[in-house]
């Protein structure tokens, strides 16, 4: 499964969270539809930093990596990934 695909499994309810790291890169025009509706779903869609995707970027590459969540977890699991670096 794809991870514009596992977004939206996040926004449906059946995971808490999807985390895609560094090494998969995704390209950024596959995250917008994904992102908008896990967003209306309550969820949150942001890099492994906590930054807002940039859909304005000239490289539609995005690099740093995914996590999407349930919107409830989200700054913890950004916590946990900081304690791991």
């Amino acid at each position: 499964m794809n991870g514009s695909l596992k977004i939206n499994e996040v926004a449906r309810g059946a995971y808490t969270a999807f985390i895609s790291p560094l090494q998969n890169p995704m390209c950024l025009w596959d995250l917008a539809a994904p992102q908008l509706i896990l967003e209306e779903a309550g969820g949150r869609l942001t890099d492994l930093n906590g930054q807002r995707l940039d859909f304005r970027s000239p490289n539609p590459v995005l690099t740093q990596g995914i996590i999407a969540s349930n919107g409830m977890t989200h700054a913890s699991l950004l916590d946990k990934l900081k304690d791991r670096s």
